[in-house]
């Protein structure tokens, strides 16, 4: 794969950078043993029309997958830790 490859439309990272907090509240619901709530709100968004129109048949783990390598994701995760410590 290329690294265009591995990156988002500005359509696809502006729906992911929307629902943040929403997906890192999942993973932790996932991390905590709670993997149904987690299962109910990714499926949520999968099944999303927003979602299907941008990301048509790209599986979540290579959205997220791509979605991670973003500098916006880091600079999100570096606000929240941020936000926390505060």
């Amino acid at each position: 794969m290329t690294d265009s490859q591995l990156t988002l439309t500005p359509d696809q990272l502006a729906f992911m950078l929307r629902h943040h907090d929403t997906i890192e509240r999942a993973l932790d619901d996932e991390r905590r043993g709670n993997s149904q709530r987690s299962r109910e709100v990714l499926n949520g968004l999968l099944h999303a029309d927003e979602y299907q129109r941008l990301f048509g048949d790209m599986v979540w783990d290579e959205a997220f997958d791509r979605y991670e390598e973003m500098p916006e994701y880091e600079f999100n995760q570096k606000a929240q830790m941020s936000s926390a410590a505060c």
